[in-house]
């Protein structure tokens, strides 16, 4: 299947060597230059990341030169994947945060029960993102690792979803997950704690579901030094905890 076209069916794509390794490691020790500027990281959800109130300072971190040439290597990514021209990566201030997630679960790593949301509304008028998240790893983010989730598929699900519960105006957050709640079983399940960690894995991250005959299914964005991870951000995600080494 061609990028675009796995993109457009799970609202999430993984593109492998990006950013060359040796740009990709001068950015992740200006994040932790930046990290220990901070005084340190606080635990969120069973990891270690930056204290509230620090967005405009890990958005500073990706102003600095180390991060120069990011958007040139986006920018030929959204080329190759969605045509040229179609998309073109943010500029000037907030065109990137940086996101460190260290280590701070002793329990085992479980699919995460809250906090799951969208970064932009879903319509039913509008059958395509007006943005697209594009998640840069700077070091290897593992599974368990602190990465987010993502519920692939959602965007379709959701826009299905408006169409019978908001024809003519966009999804609320609400709408958009206790709504869909209510008619997949399988989403309730999942915004409820419980049972354990195993069965919620292979229930939510290998089982799936088909709901209103689309699939749905959740991943954990990992990826090596330099990938790049491209995702509607109109797609349902969440926080994990990072229960790696």
């Amino acid at each position: 299947m061609a990028a675009s076209d796995l993109f457009e069916a799970s609202g999430v794509v993984h593109r492998p060597g990006v950013v060359p390794i040796d740009e990709a490691r001068a950015m992740r020790d200006c994040l932790w230059e930046a990290v220990q500027d901070l005084g340190g990281l606080v635990d969120q959800e069973g990891a270690l990341r930056p204290p509230p109130g620090s967005e405009r300072a890990m958005a500073e971190v990706v102003e600095r030169p180390a991060f120069d040439r990011l958007a040139a290597h986006l920018a030929h990514t959204l080329d190759a994947v969605f045509g040229a021209g179609r998309w073109a990566p943010t500029t000037g201030m907030w065109r990137g945060v940086a996101l460190p997630n260290l280590p701070a679960s002793i329990d085992p790593w479980c699919v995460p029960h809250r906090h799951w949301h969208m970064d932009e509304p879903t319509s039913a008028r509008s059958p395509h993102p007006r943005t697209l998240g594009a998640f840069v790893f700077l070091d290897r983010v593992v599974a368990g690792g602190g990465t987010t989730v993502a519920m692939t598929g959602s965007p379709r699900r959701l826009q299905a979803l408006a169409a019978d519960l908001a024809p003519d105006r966009a999804l609320t957050l609400e709408e958009s997950t206790a709504g869909l709640a209510r008619v997949e079983p399988w989403v309730d399940r999942l915004l409820q704690p419980g049972p354990d960690p195993d069965s919620r894995r292979r229930r939510f991250m290998t089982d799936g579901c088909r709901s209103a005959n689309i699939p749905l299914r959740v991943v954990e964005l990992t990826g090596e030094p330099g990938d790049v991870v491209l995702m509607d951000l109109r797609c349902l995600h969440a926080p994990s905890a990072n229960a790696s080494g």
